[in-house]
């Protein structure tokens, strides 16, 4: 008789173990990796970072947003070593919110191709002006993330600036005839980065 109770016992005190709730895993999300030599120098954890930026312009965008544009060159204080150099594009206004990824990090050597880039657009923008193609797409994308570009649906033309990963993406609409703006801020900041400063 004690042999059958304690044996029900156990029994009932196993089914209750297995019974209960386990813990909730927590789920963590890392941040994306680096994908520029920008980026890559802004993430070490070996000393201090010195940044040297400088203000070049600003496109305002047809839909709020403001693109801002300034060179950014980074190194290390009291180490020898490579000082970085490219330019970084913010995007303000509209619907972006300070939680949002809105300032892509264009590397130096990115440079070069996204004015070829830029001109190219602006030719063909020049040149498919009251086409009457259904739809064509235009469209440079950087390492980290930065896309310029235009569409033309049906003779209407929209260009455009993009930041952000996939999925979490801010873009600001420009006008056209502004587009070449972008491209002559991309020019004054090149030439800037080019001048010895000491």
């Amino acid at each position: 008789m004690i042999r059958r109770r304690v044996s029900a016992y156990l029994v009932f005190a196993g089914c209750l173990a297995f019974a209960q709730p386990q813990p909730v895993r927590s789920l963590i999300i890392a941040p994306p990796a680096p994908r520029t030599a920008l980026e890559t120098f802004l993430a070490r954890r070996d000393g201090m970072i010195g940044e040297e930026s400088h203000f070049v312009g600003r496109v305002a965008g047809s839909d709020g947003h403001l693109a801002t544009l300034e060179t950014l060159v980074l190194f290390q204080p009291g180490k020898e070593g490579p000082r970085l150099q490219g330019v970084r594009i913010q995007l303000t206004g509209g619907r972006a919110t300070a939680a949002e990824d809105n300032t892509a990090l264009v590397d130096l050597n990115e440079l070069d191709g996204l004015a070829k880039a830029l001109n190219s657009m602006i030719a063909a923008i020049s040149d498919w002006q009251g086409s009457n193609r259904e739809h064509t797409e235009m469209v440079f994308t950087t390492q980290g993330d930065l896309q310029v570009g235009f569409s033309i649906t049906s003779g209407r033309i929209e260009a455009f600036v993009k930041t952000g990963p996939p999925g979490a993406t801010i873009t600001a609409v420009i006008d056209p005839v502004r587009f070449s703006t972008m491209k002559d801020l991309l020019d004054q900041a090149r030439q800037y980065l080019a001048t010895p400063r000491h």
